[in-house]
């Protein structure tokens, strides 16, 4: 799709959304793409990990994601209220905190580089380097985590990889 079929598209139907995925990642062809009725732009190459988040973050940003909660027994995601729920607990989280761990849960133990963690959450991989941001959202995403009884699994770090969530014995799948 062009960018005036994506203007087009956008007038007659504006919630249809609307990623491009290109090559492309000038700073210019960005804006031109977003001023054009794009919901978000991807610059190639992407994993596949990156693009299911950038997918969902999307869809949900404009409420196209039907069921409210997220199962992965037995943990589960409550979208509306940002929470965790696990053995009869409701773990309030900030919606940084609640898309980091939407991310861990929806990938299972694959491990996710910084560089793409940064880039699912703020758009910016910069931040994987720059700065502590992504360090302090673990930590607090950790020490939520821990306040729970029993614990329902632990955020990783494997050094020069990045990071996975390893549930604890109670936590694992059914």
């Amino acid at each position: 799709m062009d960018l005036k079929s994506s203007y087009t598209l956008k007038c007659e139907e504006p919630t249809i959304p609307i990623i491009f995925i290109t090559g492309k990642d000038k700073d210019n062809d960005i804006a031109t793409a977003l001023h054009s009725g794009a919901d978000d732009f991807i610059s190639k190459p992407i994993s596949r990990t990156i693009l299911i988040a950038r997918i969902h973050a999307v869809m949900r940003g404009r409420g196209l994601l039907k069921d409210n909660l997220i199962s992965s027994e037995p943990l589960e995601l409550d979208n509306h209220n940002h929470e965790l729920i696990y053995s009869n607990q409701r773990l309030r989280l900030t919606p940084l905190e609640f898309q980091l761990l939407q991310i861990f849960i929806q990938l299972g133990k694959e491990i996710i580089s910084r560089k793409d963690l940064a880039d699912s959450l703020w758009k910016d991989e910069t931040k994987a380097s720059e700065g502590r941001a992504l360090d302090l959202l673990i930590s607090r995403l950790r020490k939520k985590i821990n306040s729970l009884s029993p614990i329902p699994g632990q955020l990783i770090n494997r050094y020069g990889q990045g990071y996975t969530f390893e549930r604890s014995d109670s936590a694992e799948e059914t």
